[in-house]
């Protein structure tokens, strides 16, 4: 039983909290970077803004300044408070600038125009070469074989005149697999220079940002590993080379003598103990990710403590003075970090553990917001963008919900059991807030089994909030940035924890005593390996379950701010709200939380496609899919359409369709047009119907003429059959629709049993979309003989012509323009307009509209009062 009268300690958060002073600075840099980021100011401005904060705080004593009530509390600011926050804003904001728009004079972005360029480039290699199988998954024309990637420190490039010094980093890639490369070799590269490329298409991903964000503005394409020399490895002495060796040789104290061929387990532990996350396989990373566990992958502050515990444990079991242990933990950390992938999550853990080994050995007061703030500080002035990453915003809400929001959870589960009268397992549920107990309870004397017992439940109970917490802290960021929702990730957590613990321990210790004893792999190995394999076996089982990951519905950015301003309040100002709310007197203040809750979820319940669909406008969205074509029409009514999707490029057109129509908000596809078996027509339908349901899948009567058994083409009808989804046949020319607002009809081919095509190109469904008085043809890849009988069937006219064959000319193609007499002309292709000669651009003349979809991206036409437009989408 609980001995003593229970205390309802609400505001938990805020109980005897110790002195933070690094917290503000962290608040300003944070604030100065994303004002920044939002709105450029002139360097003057931001040096200005630092010294006025520094004058002020020189000058400023702690004299009051202001005073803000808050129910039984106040907030003073004083005049340094105030100076710290301004003075930290200039800095942030000033490193921000230096980091995004201060560019040397000869950095290699000086040598890159809109268009590739081909070069040969010296310099030395930065990070170790990652040859990278393709997905096997992917559907593809053409087979692709394994890549190289690294980045490349650039030195000097050939010239007109001889060699020029350059600077910066440089992404590579080769398109064949090079093994005897390896990190701080000099080589000389001949490839093509370009810009990383922004997003084509409604819900792709930004790379040029995420290079940018990493200090990359330039990227290196190679076919063959024969356009690499390498001059010379002296370099692979220095210091970088010798940590790629003694990484290489930890791991094979790991792996060598447990694993042997198991890639899956060896790239597990390689992350989990190594911090190598780029080692995980693509199975195994979708495994965690769906059961919510992805944290286990990317070490972070639980591996960290884990080490730490280890370190310790040893230490003391060894009879080593406390300050002894603090270094021996403290170096430990360091060489974690140095030896893991530089990530903001590991960077976050070492530095927080440092500091607490720093205060262990020093006897002094350890305060871990301090320490996160230190750690945010840190972080930011060397790589501000980091801010924007998903890696660091995840990384420091998680260490956030720890420290806070888990005794809050605690807190309220114990409540909640307490009014229950279930007293001993209330008691278990006791976490401190800064050494404040949440149950006024002092324990007797009890055995030593009872004792033992009680740390084990109160070890369970903490396990079971601190797994709650985290999924309420981080569940909403998932939401944001990769839009989706994992419902049982709390329980994963829970499950989980115990065996990755006891996995990451025993790989801490299989290393630790790798190096004393190199041959002691014989006896942890056996160890390692059957506590990895369950682990992973136990992954694997969860991800089973069903609905263990859900679409998370993009909410947006201001639903995110409000959530979690909402839990600010909740643990911070809960009885500061409901004294004000009880002021109103109509509001159920007692019953407030609860009511907001219900109604972010709503919010977040609503499907966006209620918010985006417009009852007036007909959408034609003709996106960027390479050598290929992707159509989507969405009809005033709200049904969806696809005419044609797949691309002959090395990459699943699919997934370009899905993240669109994900950031559409579309869940369900009426009809799919497939116009002809050509791959780049139909590629991309097969995964788009893996996360989308389909009504139906109109071909014509000509369509299986041109498919061979065992052919792509066979195998994409068979998988939509065994999808259930009906394939429907059209002959000749039919209407699909025409309900008096939208016609949507096909006009070619005839009817196979009056004309055949003498080709698949030529049999394609040319459909036609009519709303308002305005029309779209899409014409699939007819060429000569399928626009000459369109030609002898008259009534061509349309508004928007999707120029056929993806824009390629035959002799009457000017003819078949002409008696179309477009506004807009659209080409679908992956040829840029630099590289197109055979005139296309001329032929459509200069009195229409023209849209290249290797050139400007996604269009997006659009009917709406009678008024047609269109716009290349993602251009600024």
């Amino acid at each position: 039983m609980i001995r003593g009268e229970y205390q309802d300690t609400t505001d938990i958060a805020d109980a005897h909290r110790p002195p933070a002073p690094l917290l503000p600075v962290a608040i300003g840099i944070i604030a100065g970077i994303v004002i920044d980021n939002a709105v450029a100011f002139p360097t003057w401005a931001l040096f200005f803004l630092v010294f006025v904060g520094l004058t002020v705080g020189i000058m400023s004593r702690v004299d009051r300044v202001a005073s803000l009530k808050l129910g039984a509390r106040s907030i003073t600011l004083n005049a340094g408070c105030i100076a710290v926050l301004f003075a930290s804003a200039g800095l942030g904001a000033l490193r921000h600038a230096v980091s995004d728009r201060w560019i040397s004079g000869n950095h290699i972005l000086a040598c890159i125009n809109e268009e590739p360029i081909l070069i040969k480039i010296t310099g030395s290699v930065h990070t170790e070469p990652v040859v990278s199988e393709p997905d096997p998954t992917i559907p593809r024309a053409y087979s692709r074989g394994p890549r190289t990637r690294f980045l490349l420190d650039a030195a000097k490039i050939e010239g007109r005149e001889g060699p020029i010094e350059v600077s910066g980093r440089v992404a590579v890639s080769i398109k064949e697999p090079l093994l005897e490369l390896r990190r701080g070799d000099c080589v000389q590269m001949t490839g093509w220079l370009f810009r990383p490329s922004g997003p084509q298409n409604p819900g792709a991903y930004d790379w040029a940002s995420h290079y940018r964000n990493k200090g990359i503005l330039a990227g290196l394409s190679c076919d063959h590993t024969e356009a690499v020399i390498v001059l010379n490895r002296s370099a692979s002495a220095g210091w970088r080379g010798w940590l790629s060796r003694l990484r290489h040789r930890l791991r094979n104290y790991l792996t060598e003598q447990a694993f042997g061929e198991d890639e899956q387990s060896v790239g597990v532990m390689s992350a989990m103990v190594l911090g190598q996350r780029s080692a995980v396989d693509r199975a195994m990373n979708e495994a965690f990710l769906k059961t919510g566990n992805t944290h286990f992958l990317a070490a972070s502050g639980m591996h960290v403590a884990w080490l730490a515990l280890i370190g310790w444990g040893v230490t003391r079991i060894l009879g080593l003075h406390y300050r002894i242990s603090a270094l021996i933990v403290g170096g430990l950390i360091l060489a974690f970090v140095l030896l893991a992938e530089p990530r903001p999550s590991i960077l976050r853990a070492g530095i927080i553990g440092v500091l607490a080994c720093l205060a262990a050995f020093f006897r002094g007061r350890y305060n871990s917001i301090n320490a996160l703030a230190c750690a945010v500080v840190i972080i930011l002035m060397a790589r501000p963008s980091d801010l924007f990453r998903p890696a660091f915003q995840f990384s420091f809400m998680a260490t956030l919900g720890l420290l806070h929001f888990c005794p809050l959870v605690s807190h309220a589960i114990a409540t909640w059991l307490f009014h229950r009268n279930r007293l001993t397992l209330a008691r278990w549920f006791i976490v401190p807030g800064y050494q404040m107990p949440i149950l006024g309870a002092e324990r007797q004397h009890e055995s030593i089994r009872s004792n033992v017992g009680h740390r084990f439940a109160s070890s369970v109970c903490l396990l079971f909030a601190v797994s709650i917490s985290q999924w309420f802290v981080t569940a909403p960021l998932a939401c944001y940035h990769f839009n989706y929702f994992n419902p049982l990730a709390w329980l994963g957590t829970f499950v989980l924890a115990p065996f990755a613990m006891l996995a990451t321990s025993i790989g801490f210790l299989t290393i630790l005593l790798g190096l004393l004893f190199p041959s002691s792999g014989l006896l942890t190995g056996p160890i390692l390996a059957g506590a990895t394999h369950l682990m992973v076996g136990c992954v694997k089982l969860l991800a089973t379950i069903p609905g263990s990951l859900l679409d998370g519905r993009s909410p947006s950015l201001l639903w995110l701010i409000v959530v979690y301003v909402v839990f600010w309040l909740w643990g911070y100002r809960r009885k500061w709200v409901q004294k004000r709310i009880e002021r109103i007197g109509w509001l159920p203040h007692q019953h407030l939380f609860k009511i907001v809750a219900i109604v972010l979820v709503l919010c977040w319940l609503v499907p966006p496609r209620w918010t985006r669909v417009e009852s007036d406008t007909l959408n034609v969205w003709m996106l960027a899919v390479g050598d290929g074509t992707g159509t989507v029409i969405e009809l005033p009514d709200g049904q969806v359409m696809i005419y044609d999707f797949g691309t002959r490029s090395p990459f699943d057109a699919g997934r370009v369709g899905v993240n669109f129509l994900r950031e559409r908000g579309i869940r369900h596809i009426d009809t799919v047009f497939v116009s002809h078996p050509n791959f780049d027509h139909y590629s991309g339908i097969e995964t788009i119907a893996k996360d989308f349901s389909i009504g139906r899948v109109v071909l014509n009567d000509q369509f299986e003429s041109f498919v061979e058994e065992k052919s792509a083409g066979w195998y994409f009808l068979k998988s939509m059959r065994d999808r259930g989804i009906p394939i429907e046949i059209s002959s000749g020319r039919r209407r699909f629709l025409d309900n008096g607002v939208v016609v949507v009809e096909s006009i070619w081919p005839p009817p196979a049993e009056q004309r055949r095509a003498p080709d698949a190109n030529d049999s394609s469904t040319v459909l036609r979309v009519v709303y308002q008085g305005r029309s779209v043809l899409l014409t699939g890849d007819i060429a000569e003989w399928g626009m000459a009988g369109l030609l002898a069937q008259g009534e061509l006219n349309a508004d928007v012509l999707a120029l056929p064959h993806h824009g390629s000319v035959v002799h009457n193609t000017a003819a078949f323009v002409e008696a179309v007499a477009p506004q807009i002309a659209v080409r679908s292709t992956r040829q840029r307009r630099i590289m197109t000669t055979n005139g296309i651009e001329k032929l459509v003349g200069p009195d229409r509209i023209y849209f290249s979809t290797a050139d400007d991206g996604c269009v997006r036409v659009q009917i709406k009062k009678g008024v047609i437009s269109a716009r290349a989408v993602m251009k600024q």
